[in-house]
């Protein structure tokens, strides 16, 4: 019904918010403890990220398989999207944020299957 899928909508906009601001969290940490600890030891300011980026990845196009064929590939990629969003809002980049985010909403709602 309407009603289950502007629930299921509404359950996929919190998702990619947590998964921004987690993204941009673990970027700003990141960049943190390179400024913090760069002249003690050898550290790449990227790690955090990339962990970040495997892990969304894997977890988000994990559950694709179902019994009825491959579901759920749009709001897979929106996810991981969404991760390198928060990353560049973390790192700073954001008129590149901006931008992404563009497409991104451009892909999923002007492009839309009805």
């Amino acid at each position: 019904t309407g009603l289950e899928r502007e629930k299921s909508h509404q359950l996929q906009i919190r998702t990619h918010i947590l998964v921004a601001v987690g993204s941009c969290i673990t970027a700003i940490t990141s960049l943190s403890l390179f400024v913090q600890y760069s002249s003690q030891a050898s550290i790449d300011p990227a790690r955090l990220t990339a962990q970040v980026l495997s892990g969304i990845g894997f977890r988000s196009w994990s559950n694709l398989k179902t019994s009825n064929g491959i579901r759920g590939l749009t709001t897979a990629a929106g996810i991981w999207a969404t991760a390198c969003i928060g990353i560049a809002v973390g790192y700073g980049y954001y008129v590149l944020s901006i931008c992404a985010w563009s497409l991104v909403m451009i892909t999923l709602y002007i492009l839309k299957k009805n």
